[in-house]
């Protein structure tokens, strides 16, 4: 099988390289609870270094797509969502 490193979407895996410094700031912000912005033009990996760093830290997360959201009922909707996912994968545990 082909293997693909430089994917269309988001790059994991294999396909998710470098970055360490970032990582570990990231990763040091997580446990501080500090909060961070990434902030970068479109196409230079910010949700893949999230998610790379949040599958690292081992810590339950999850995702809300908040992109073609169009009124409050439907943020409110995905947000409910998203902690009912992140419930379940407490429950879990």
């Amino acid at each position: 099988m082909l293997k693909q490193y430089f994917p269309q979407g988001i790059a994991d895996g294999e396909a998710f390289i470098g970055r360490k410094r970032e990582i570990e700031w990231l990763l040091k912000n997580i446990s501080s609870g500090c909060h961070t912005l990434l902030l970068a033009p479109r196409r230079y990996g910010k949700t893949s270094l999230g998610l790379h760093t949040l599958n690292k830290s081992h810590i339950p997360y999850a995702e809300i797509n908040l992109q073609l959201i169009v009124s409050a009922e439907a943020v409110e909707k995905k947000i409910i969502e998203g902690a009912q996912s992140l419930l379940r994968k407490f429950i879990k545990k």
